[in-house]
């Protein structure tokens, strides 16, 4: 049985995230510090990644820029940061031209070596976002690990993330992996990226030289030396009730792909501006199949009144379940004649006194063929807490669940205490998450 899924605390890396473009309520606040950071990895094997990050983020920015026009409020304050082994602040701004215009500038190229400062550009971001700002990262590359006080200092990240009440959003694509000769690429690059993301005159080599004579422990006595980006940003995406999400770069190849990315990338920003659909786990839900998907949302107040409608034909809400103001829990089922492609994803509630609130996460459900072989759609709720225990939906198509005969794996770390089978494509697991629990492929 083939599964997708990845666990840190039980988070599922083939999650995408799809925030509202559509809004009734809006938030649009003068700040004296930007609320809004754009953290973007411009090396040369991001050329994919990049061509959703321009066109995404000018499409936001138009619809939120139209919205502030149209009540008199200023844009939100807006910082945009790229990085390779070094940092850039591009410009920190109110005025849509000019964020539109950084966009454009964006070009995949150099940087040297993988891993990147990826850390030290988000701690940047963060220094200068005021309290509970958007702090969102596009990467495909580790990041450096250093001690405490250097340059790329994991434990100064999550801890200003969590003193200003941060909201993290982290889109990975890739990670470096060991070449021959003990060389550091991009996990899917490898010969086809090599040459766009290496440097070999070695000017990044002396960069690094000369920034880790700057700061203390570079690459060095980091408890995080080990760490991917995936493991790195998942970890600190439970640690500060933030969002991950991993879509591979080997999808960017197809149409699909690059829509779920340019989808993702739009959805995911100016999220504390509006009330949104931030996530839905699983992202897809095959013709012909009941799932059981989980709805997260940004700035919602979701309650008893809160109604999910998705966008198209073929697909039928069959039951919901409000966890808490920003998750609820769906039952779907989609017919064997429901059009292939992405969906909306809409939560109305109505908050009382005449007001609604409308959450919307565009493209952020795609309906696809039928899987060929049995296949894991997803476990809801996405992820628990370390330490803890709880119970997970896992959805399956094409498969053949039955008590007694069927068992389940998550790796290292996480207990499997019982398992209950409620049909052929559902069953429910007691499990129990160990603290220190490390984010792994199962």
């Amino acid at each position: 049985m083939t599964s997708p899924v990845r666990r840190l605390q039980m988070i599922v890396v083939f999650t995408v995230i799809a925030i509202g473009l559509s809004w009734p309520v809006a938030r649009l606040n003068s700040q004296a510090q930007p609320s809004i950071a754009l953290v973007v990895d411009d090396t040369g094997s991001m050329f994919d990644e990049l061509s959703g990050v321009r066109d995404a983020v000018k499409r936001r920015i138009d619809e939120l820029a139209a919205i502030a026009a149209a009540q008199g409020t200023p844009f939100p304050m807006t910082a945009f940061i790229t990085f390779k082994d070094d940092v850039t602040t591009r410009t920190i701004s109110t005025d849509p031209a000019e964020l539109k215009s950084v966009a454009d500038s964006l070009l995949a190229s150099g940087g040297g070596g993988c891993p990147e400062s990826s850390v030290a550009a988000l701690i940047r971001a963060a220094q200068i976002l005021g309290n509970g700002g958007e702090l969102n990262l596009w990467t495909d590359a580790d990041s450096h690990h250093d001690g405490a006080g250097g340059f790329n200092d994991d434990d100064a990240l999550t801890n200003i993330i969590t003193t200003k009440s941060l909201q993290p959003r982290f889109l990975v694509s890739d990670h470096c992996v060991p070449l021959e000769g003990g060389a550091i690429s991009e996990g899917s690059a490898l010969v086809a990226k090599r040459s766009a993301n290496h440097d070999p005159d070695g000017e990044a080599l002396q960069k690094r030289a000369l920034r880790g004579s700057a700061v203390p422990s570079l690459d060095t006595i980091s408890p995080y030396a080990d760490e991917d980006s995936i493991a790195t940003f998942s970890r600190i995406a439970s640690q500060t009730n933030g969002m991950f999400v991993f879509i591979p770069k080997s999808s960017l190849s197809t149409d699909d792909g690059r829509t779920a990315y340019a989808n993702t990338t739009a959805n995911m920003i100016f999220t504390t501006v509006v009330p949104s659909v931030m996530q839905v786990t699983p992202p897809s839900v095959p013709q012909n199949a009941v799932a059981s998907v989980e709805i997260t949302g940004g700035n919602t107040n979701f309650q008893g009144s809160s109604v999910v409608t998705v966008g198209g034909s073929g697909v039928t809400v069959l039951s919901q379940s409000v966890t808490s103001p920003t998750r609820i829990v769906v039952n779907l089922s989609v017919n064997d004649a429901a059009a292939l492609g992405f969906r909306d994803v809409t939560v109305t509630t109505n908050l009382g006194a005449g007001t609604t609130e409308t959450a919307t996460g565009v493209g952020a459900l795609q309906i696809t063929s039928p899987p060929a072989v049995p296949t894991v759609l997803g476990i809801s709720p996405s992820q628990i807490a370390e330490g803890t225990t709880a119970d997970v939906t896992i959805t399956g198509a094409n498969t053949h669940f039955a008590n007694g005969t069927s068992t389940v794996s998550l790796g290292t770390g996480v207990t499997v205490n019982n398992v209950v089978v409620s049909n052929a494509t559902a069953l429910t697991a007691n499990i129990s998450a160990s603290s220190g629990a490390l984010a792994s492929m199962t």
